[in-house]
């Protein structure tokens, strides 16, 4: 197993931070706001758009707000001796995962088309490349240059295999899979309770996923799966 386990605190949130003149924008943001632009330009011709992106920030701010107030929850003491902290703390990443928990069943229950699935199959691909590229700024070990070459390949394909979610969709599930598998033994070794952030989310999103396309199937009046 890889001895860095040391560095999964602080990859599991944020990474490090790109410096533009005295702003400091952490890479995560930036795979996440160009994850964003990429799949905007690859679903730019479709005229669910609209919906997609107004379902994609409702979304957003049910994690914001969930993963802001939770401090309440997760620091009640502290809440009760000063109610003003809670514009200053955030619930932490107990808060972040009852966030992501929450904004996934949102997103399940409001998603019944093919189009939802295949759209953030898209998004997620693009930011778990960009994320595993920027990721190896931190970690350089060789399962992980491998997954950042596999992801930029899986984008590649799935830019080149628009509209025919059959492909897209197991491309999109090979690859988280094996994020899964190698984030596990490289974060976690024989521990399965101690995931990361980014395998939850690799979790939570497989599972959107795959529900979102049954919903989509089931629906008569809905796309066939090409």
């Amino acid at each position: 197993m890889y001895e860095t386990s040391s560095l999964s605190d602080r990859t599991d949130i944020m990474l490090e931070s790109f410096t533009i003149g005295s702003f400091e924008i952490p890479s995560m943001y930036v795979a996440l706001a160009a994850a964003f632009l990429i799949s905007y330009m690859m679903i730019w011709n479709s005229e669910e758009k609209k919906h997609l992106f107004s379902h994609w920030l409702n979304a957003a701010i049910i994690l914001f707000l969930i993963y802001k107030f939770s401090y309440i929850i997760f620091n009640w003491n502290a809440f009760i001796g000063e109610p003003l902290s809670v514009f200053y703390y955030n619930g932490g990443q107990p808060g972040l995962l009852m966030g992501m928990i929450v904004m996934f069943i949102y997103m399940a229950y409001r998603s019944n088309s093919l189009f939802y699935a295949e759209s953030y199959s898209i998004f997620s691909v693009a930011f778990i490349t960009l994320y595993g590229v920027f990721e190896l700024r931190l970690i350089t070990q060789p399962p992980y240059i491998i997954m950042a070459v596999a992801s930029l390949a899986a984008l590649i394909a799935i830019y080149f295999t628009w509209n025919r979610f059959r492909a897209i969709l197991m491309v999109f599930i090979t690859l988280f899979i094996a994020q899964m598998v190698i984030r596990f033994f490289i974060f976690n070794g024989e521990s399965i309770l101690a995931l990361t952030l980014m395998q939850w989310w690799i979790l939570g999103s497989i599972f959107y996923v795959l529900l979102t396309t049954e919903k989509g199937m089931r629906d008569e009046n809905g796309p066939q799966l090409p």
